[in-house]
């Protein structure tokens, strides 16, 4: 569980950098220690309306009510740059 806050918290943090923040291709062979099965589906869903919704909105286009003050405004988490990184690279950002 703290894994995966961790890495919710690093995933915000990555898009709110100016321009393209690239992690190296090495962080590319890290592998999400999270299981993909209901109960961690769940508890990120948690996580999520719990830190997340308020910036980047309730299916995660970044248009929160909150983040619309925000420069830069939060990221869209369904974004091609970020849908086809990788785990690691999520993590290490």
């Amino acid at each position: 569980m703290k894994t995966v806050i961790v890495m919710i918290v690093m995933l915000i943090l990555s898009l709110q950098q100016p321009g393209t923040w690239n992690a190296p291709k090495d962080a590319d062979k890290v592998l999400n220690p999270s299981l993909n099965d209901p109960n961690s589906v769940k508890a990120g869903a948690v996580l999520f309306t719990k830190f997340c919704v308020m910036c980047h909105g309730a299916k995660g286009k970044g248009d929160g009510a909150a983040g619309i003050s925000l420069q830069p405004h939060p990221g869209n988490l369904l974004s091609a740059r970020i849908v086809q990184s990788t785990d690691g690279a999520l993590f290490w950002k």
